[in-house]
């Protein structure tokens, strides 16, 4: 039953948070997959990478605002990246402790860094 409660209540939120993941990937499939076997960069796969690159941005915020919360708050967890070296470990947000949203958050990083440093920026 509370199972039931939870999901009836967070599915949208779900479906649309999955659905933002899948319209980067899908703009990072056209912007620099599609875009690259261009000789010259057109119009098109400038405002891509740009549109790409402002979802990642406004994505990255987000988690960087809930970080900064959960960090406030003393929602902290200690992990150990190494598990055969268990003296290595460090304290990190409890959305960081998901190797899923860290995934996110390191690609966010590096397709803004990719979007705004590559030679079609400014078409």
């Amino acid at each position: 039953k509370v199972l039931q409660l939870k999901w009836g209540r967070l599915k949208v939120l779900f479906f649309a948070e999955q659905t933002v993941f899948a319209l980067i990937l899908v703009l990072f499939m056209v912007g620099f997959v599609d875009g690259a076997s261009e000789m010259t960069c057109s119009q098109r796969t400038v405002n891509v990478r740009k549109a790409l690159a402002s979802m990642a941005g406004i994505v990255l915020l987000v988690m960087l605002v809930l970080m900064y919360v959960q960090v406030q708050a003393g929602q902290c967890v200690r992990i150990q990246p190494l598990r055969k070296v268990p003296s290595v470990s460090f304290v990190t947000p409890r959305l960081l402790a998901n190797k899923w949203n860290s995934s996110r958050f390191v690609a966010c990083v590096l397709i803004i860094v990719a979007a705004l440093s590559g030679h079609c920026i400014y078409g």
